[in-house]
């Protein structure tokens, strides 16, 4: 991967960069389920699995993130996603490049 695009390993960030993190996007599943036909689609929502996340720690969202319980976030949010990988690249490109 690293002859495309930047790598750096998850635990290299932490170190150079301390335990909290900026962004934390939650995919999960559609809370109704799928639907009839094949819709690439993905929305922001309620968490359906919230109550494993919750915010502690002077304002920051304390989980267990990237399988590391140290870490935290400063900003944390659910996206129910139907879809490929094509879809993901678009909701990184749109919502979340430069932030």
């Amino acid at each position: 991967m690293s002859e495309f695009v930047p790598v750096m390993e998850f635990e290299d960030f932490l170190e150079e960069n301390g335990k909290i993190v900026d962004q934390v996007v939650y995919l999960q599943p559609y809370k109704e389920g799928w639907t009839k036909e094949y819709v690439l689609k993905y929305d922001h929502r309620e968490c359906i699995d919230g109550s494993r996340f919750y915010k502690n720690e002077n304002d920051v969202w304390r989980g267990w993130f990237f399988s590391f319980n140290e870490v935290r976030a400063k900003n944390f949010e659910c996206l129910s996603v139907q879809g490929d990988s094509d879809i993901l690249k678009k909701i990184i490109m749109n919502e979340y490049s430069g932030k």
